[in-house]
């Protein structure tokens, strides 16, 4: 349900001459609920209105206190005023009845005066996902309300955050006394126009590349929002403070680069969410803590991003993959710090915006706005210096800056402003891919080329698949010499945790060395490195992974070899011999 339409029923149910049920706003935390009916309450009826904060109550009584709280407020309200006056609390019925029969009596006066064009009374009860006691007991009141007293009541709540209980009598309630419930929601439009804008004009006019996005990036801004579905407008407040701060310690240096702060923005608003979601674990959390933890093959190898059995579903996904794959040329370690603590800490930054000095023109030129605005002799000599950096001094070596470049020329080609063939050009791009391959010169490390992880041109999909096999060409190189140097080094480590944690153990181990070789090398460890390995084989054939699949062979052949030496020997060593060939026997391909 958009603004416009939360604002019409919300007009329609206060502005009523007469009503005997309730509407509720249904919307999650963080998403302006809250926000927006207070100010719509407070814009029109200012002085008829109570807001009362169900959170931490339990009992009707508890519920009277804080509406008799909220009345005494209301001086301006002269009828309101009036009618608690007028209330003798020295009465017989006042003294049993307390603060419940000066609510009651206030809410009978309303009713019958109501007839005389009076102003109306509205009760907002906010936080229903927080109330304390028996849920049914605050719907009955509520229903009493309505029913009995014919009081506009309207009630904002988190419904999916209910238990399972208090939800069934919520429903129950929705037949009843709730007639209708809107689900509240803003569209990205909304959220750039009607809250951010007015945030940035009051807490960041000293952040002036903020209200360039605004300006010059809304339609991405708007793009981002709806494609994660971000409807936390805290998270993306909180996301602007961070921005903010990091951006007054590097002022300049964003300035040039507005490419890549609006990316960096848009990395700090995916990783808030992430850390205030359930989609991570609380140890997965913490591997950001960790400076080499938070590379992008460990840590999306830890949360399961590439068994094939999917563990996570596809909007996860993208969002784990956009978090990793943005181009903002900044660890998440980095981000992860000013997250964590608040507030700008240099060591975490150090030297993170290194590469956004590197080349401007580059940024220039990935910046549609700042590339269509130069004239043409500009323009031109622009294009000229990135061209000759892509394909003469073999400058732009990132997969993903190869990609985008390639994009950029299409949509130059498409557009008319550059007299190019296309198909050609893709061809040399592919051919250029193909050299920075064979020379291992094209980035890799951590590096994962996934489909439609951007809003990336279709026409460009061969040149991100022919990006993607030279990146698993050079992996493999890289891997195989890793596997190699692995088993060589196995017998000489010394610290138990060296071998448990050791990152080769996730590649295909057994593919990199004879299956006789292995086992000479694993009977080289002592009974407490013996033990550590067979444990970390338990873990790593404990699920379907990629990596056991592509030795299978070659590690069942090590496993019979183990059985054939060990298996009618009984001893500590032996046991963790055979531990290790029964992990192996226990996994299946099929």
């Amino acid at each position: 349900m958009n603004a416009l339409d939360t604002r019409n029923a919300l007009q329609q149910y206060c502005t009523s001459n007469h009503v005997d049920y309730a509407i509720l706003f249904d919307g999650d935390w963080g998403t302006g609920k809250t926000e927006f009916v207070r100010n719509y309450l407070n814009t029109f009826h200012k002085y008829n209105f109570l807001h009362i904060s169900l959170f931490g109550l339990s009992t009707i009584k508890e519920i009277e206190n804080e509406i008799y709280k909220s009345m005494a407020f209301l001086e301006q309200n002269e009828e309101l005023y009036g009618a608690l006056n007028s209330i003798s609390l020295s009465s017989e019925q006042a003294r049993f009845g307390g603060v419940g029969f000066a609510i009651k009596s206030v809410f009978e006066h309303y009713k019958q005066r109501k007839i005389n064009g009076s102003k109306k009374l509205i009760i907002c009860f906010d936080d229903l996902e927080r109330w304390n006691g028996d849920v049914d007991v605050c719907l009955s009141y509520v229903a009493k309300l309505v029913e009995q007293y014919n009081t506009r009541t309207i009630i904002i709540c988190a419904q999916e955050r209910l238990e399972e209980e208090n939800k069934k009598s919520l429903n129950k309630a929705l037949q009843k006394s709730i007639r209708y419930r809107y689900y509240f929601s803003h569209d990205s439009n909304y959220i750039i126009d009607e809250i951010l804008s007015p945030l940035f004009k009051e807490k960041y006019s000293d952040c002036q590349i903020l209200d360039l996005f605004l300006t010059q990036n809304k339609r991405e801004i708007c793009d981002f929002i709806s494609r994660f579905e971000f409807k936390n407008l805290r998270n993306i407040f909180t996301s602007l403070e961070l921005f903010s701060i990091v951006y007054q310690n590097n002022k300049s240096t964003f300035d040039k680069s507005p490419v890549r702060a609006l990316n960096f923005l848009f990395a700090l608003i995916v990783m808030i969410f992430l850390l205030n979601g359930n989609i991570l674990t609380e140890s997965t959390k913490k591997l950001f803590e960790d400076k080499d933890s938070s590379s992008s093959y460990r840590f999306l190898s830890e949360v399961g991003y590439f068994e094939k059995e999917p563990i996570l579903d596809s909007k996860t996904k993208e969002t784990l993959s956009f978090l990793f794959h943005h181009d903002v040329a900044v660890s998440q370690y980095a981000i992860y710090s000013i997250i964590r603590y608040g507030y700008y800490i240099e060591s975490y930054f150090d030297n993170a915006f290194e590469s956004w000095e590197g080349n401007n023109d580059l940024a220039s030129y990935f910046d549609v706005f700042q590339h269509w605005y130069l004239d043409d002799k500009s323009a031109d000599t622009l294009r000229k210096k990135i061209f000759k950096s892509f394909f003469i001094d073999c400058s732009i070596i990132h997969p993903k800056e190869i990609l985008k470049f390639a994009q950029r020329v299409s949509s130059d080609i498409e557009r008319g402003s550059l007299n190019i063939d296309f198909f050609k050009f893709k061809e040399k791009v592919k051919l250029h891919i193909s050299y920075l391959s064979h020379f291992e010169r094209l980035i890799t490390d951590g590096i994962y080329m996934e489909d439609g992880y951007d809003e990336e041109r279709y026409d460009c999909e061969d040149i991100r698949a022919h990006l993607k096999e030279s990146i698993l060409y050079i992996e493999g190189i890289n891997n195989k010499n890793t596997i190699i140097d692995f088993w060589y080094k196995l017998g000489k480590y010394d610290d138990t945790e060296a071998i448990a944690n050791r990152p080769e153990l996730c590649l295909p181990i057994f593919n990199g060395i004879v299956p006789k070789d292995a086992l000479s090398a694993l009977e080289s460890l002592s009974n407490e490195n013996l033990f550590e390995f067979a444990r970390r084989m338990g873990s790593r054939y404990q699920e379907k992974r990629k990596c056991n699949e592509d030795d299978y062979v070659r590690a069942n052949q090590l496993a019979d070899l183990i059985l054939e030496k060990y298996g009618d020997k009984y001893s500590v060593s032996s046991s963790h011999f055979k531990a290790i060939a029964k992990q192996i026997k226990n996994y299946h391909t099929d």
